[in-house]
């Protein structure tokens, strides 16, 4: 199902060893090595079948790709800021259905694509690609083709992580990037499913009102957050706090909806949300020039501890939401242009004014960070940093008075 062309393969393969057989008059064998033929055929078939119709589905927006690691971290931000990764839109299914146009449906509601099985795992792959590809390569035969059949075990491994393979996908994925955590945490999890069942565990994360994630400077803290996600008595008894993701704006992320949805992965996409003019260019042309830049855990070219990392996530989130938001979403006039986001005439245009005022909030949140973190602060900047310093201060001074009016 995962390469088909490996199928049609051996169906020539064991179609040209019948031919050998049946040319020597054995006719047994020759039988035996035409049903493997045909089995294997069938199972090509099957297999270009289903990417053809989970393909369609792409292109029909009902698929929404889950989040995977080749995926820069601010794609991973802004899809799970706006939409549920790993998920079908169920009013874009029923919009296909009746013959309307999916693309009209700007909400709706989503499920899970694990509830579907194999549709699920290969359509996560499938989009993955299709996401990846150029409009030149969605255009072309030849590269369409490509895009469904080609490289998709590599994707298939990813999301084996979710399902009854876990564990071995997380020894193959640690071997490849050195880093054994995940492996030792399922594998620590799978030893703790013994004493609290793996239902009751998916309980305790549904009830959590906000999205947690297991981090840490060490493995033993990583481990920590892991077990406090699964049980609320580990988290009582031993007085953990819990680590929450923030999304692209600084906050953390609220999961929506309640325990049952959460339970069984049902959300609702909300076209109201505040950027999301910013976010629909990005899913129109697939360019991540739209999406504010990840805040990573380097400063200064020295690795920050989790609590400072979050700290300056939070504060650089904050100050690009205070200062981007409302020119993206049609509040205020960009300066000097004297033009509306909306107004911009193109997209080059559109990004080189995020990416603006992207760096602003940078540069703000970064100030707001040296004061609870003084110690990181470099000591003096160089020629280029100062000219850009002063670059900024002028551009934010145009925004402020443009706020002001």
């Amino acid at each position: 199902m995962i390469n088909p062309e490996v199928a049609i393969l051996q169906s020539f393969i064991h179609a040209g060893r019948a031919k050998s057989w049946s040319s020597k008059g054995n006719e047994v064998n020759a039988k035996l090595q035409m049903r493997e033929a045909r089995y294997w055929m069938a199972h090509a078939i099957t297999g270009m079948a289903t990417r053809a119709v989970v393909i369609m589905l792409v292109q029909s927006g009902v698929y929404v790709s889950g989040s995977g690691d080749d995926e820069s971290k601010k794609e991973r931000d802004a899809k799970s800021f706006f939409e549920q990764p790993g998920s079908i839109n169920i009013s874009k299914l029923k919009a296909l259905i009746n013959g309307e146009d999916p693309s009209k449906v700007k909400d709706g509601l989503l499920i899970s694509n694990r509830w579907i099985g194999q549709f699920g795992t290969v359509g996560n792959a499938i989009v993955s690609k299709y996401e990846d590809a150029t409009p030149e390569q969605r255009e072309a035969q030849d590269d369409f083709w490509r895009i469904v059949l080609g490289g998709m075990e590599l994707d298939a491994l990813k999301e084996m992580e979710n399902g009854i393979f876990a564990n071995s996908s997380s020894l193959l994925q640690s071997i490849s990037n050195q880093d054994f955590s995940r492996y030792g945490t399922n594998t620590l999890n799978m030893f703790a499913n013994i004493l609290q069942p793996a239902t009751f565990a998916q309980m305790n994360r549904a009830a959590l009102d906000e999205v947690p994630q297991a981090k840490g400077d060490t493995f033993l803290q990583k481990l920590n957050q892991n077990f406090a996600q699964r049980s609320t008595i580990y988290r009582n008894m031993f007085n953990v706090r819990l680590q929450y993701k923030r999304n692209m704006w600084g906050e953390t992320m609220p999961k929506g909806g309640n325990f049952l949805s959460r339970m069984f992965g049902i959300s609702r996409v909300d076209d109201k949300k505040d950027g999301r003019p910013m976010y629909d260019d990005y899913m129109r042309t697939m360019d991540t020039g739209f999406i504010p830049p990840a805040v990573l855990n380097i400063l200064n070219n020295e690795k920050l501890t989790t609590a400072q990392h979050d700290r300056l996530d939070m504060h650089i989130g904050n100050e690009r939401k205070d200062i981007a938001l409302p020119y993206i979403n049609d509040k205020l006039e960009v300066p000097i242009l004297g033009l509306k986001y909306s107004e911009l005439p193109d997209d080059e245009t559109k990004k080189a004014v995020l990416r603006y005022l992207y760096q602003v909030g940078r540069e703000n949140g970064l100030k707001l960070f040296y004061k609870d973190f003084s110690e990181l602060e470099p000591k003096e900047k160089s020629f280029e940093e100062q000219d850009e310093d002063e670059l900024l201060q002028k551009g934010l001074e145009l925004i402020k008075k443009e706020n002001s009016q």
